[in-house]
């Protein structure tokens, strides 16, 4: 399946970069074009993979107004350079578009807006990629967030919910072990030798985003074929319209709540006969 994925404020950002930097890296098939949205211009500056003309910066409008102030914040984005940038852009056109964004964000103010715009002029799904806050980010963000998704989702074709809290949990460990690593030369677990020198928050959220991007990157590879022909360590195709429809029929889509190992067939027992008892 191959999505144009928009991200938008700091996690929307980092989340669309590294879908797309994951996308070139660990395949023959492309399925991700990136956009990257803000009104921080030093978060457009620190992502590691999306070319320059796909960062788009805006002027935020009122930066000193506080959160949770009771007055509507202007973001400073123009929902019409963003479809300009979309609909000038080279390449193949997409199964569906994937709206990335972290809940309670000043710039979530410009999702629906978005959405809308996208809605109106393309005949493919949009879905939504958005991250629930952490506790740690305060109870006026997670009031936001509440508000922000009952916003969103209602204009979205399905949406996909990571909450940021479970994560957190689950990346604990690892985590500390590689803030544990920050001043000696062994470079950090999992981040290689001659990885740069990051803030124990910047190795939080690339964890997490890790973590999004590994399960979204392989729905999105599910079945696509290499363009001399062949197909890319595909054992079991599937059209991307089975994803689609997946993703559509489902309303909200949770990643970090479930594991199950596959099962295996007991010895002596027919494919028809596990299957039909």
């Amino acid at each position: 399946m191959r999505i144009l994925a928009i991200g938008l404020g700091g996690a929307g950002c980092r989340i669309a970069d590294a879908l797309y930097a994951n996308d070139r890296k660990s395949s023959k098939v492309t399925c991700v074009q990136a956009l990257a949205v803000d009104t921080d211009s030093e978060t457009l500056a620190r992502l590691r993979a999306l070319p320059e003309q796909a960062r788009i910066g805006f002027e935020p409008l009122d930066a000193d107004l506080p959160l949770g102030s009771g007055v509507a914040r202007q973001s400073g984005v123009d929902i019409a350079e963003i479809m300009a940038h979309i609909q000038n852009r080279e390449g193949e056109e997409p199964d569906a578009f994937m709206v990335c964004c972290g809940l309670g964000g000043s710039l979530t103010d410009a999702v629906p807006k978005l959405i809308t715009a996208l809605k109106g002029s393309v005949t493919v799904p949009v879905f939504g990629l958005i991250t629930l806050p952490a506790l740690a980010e305060g109870e006026k963000r997670s009031a936001k967030a509440a508000d922000d998704v009952e916003q969103i989702a209602p204009l979205l074709d399905g949406t996909i919910l990571f909450d940021n809290e479970t994560w957190l949990k689950k990346i604990a460990h690892r985590r500390d072990k590689i803030v544990a690593e920050m001043n000696n030369d062994k470079g950090f677990l999992g981040f290689g030798k001659n990885a740069p020198k990051m803030t124990p928050q910047e190795v939080t959220d690339r964890l997490l985003n890790q973590n999004i991007i590994r399960r979204i990157s392989l729905i999105l590879r599910a079945g696509e074929f290499r363009a001399d022909g062949g197909i890319d360590l595909a054992e079991v195709v599937m059209d991307s319209s089975e994803v689609l429809n997946t993703i559509k029929g489902m309303g909200f889509v949770a990643i970090g709540y479930s594991g199950r190992a596959p099962q295996t067939q007991p010895a002596g027992i027919s494919l028809q006969t596990a299957i039909t008892g």
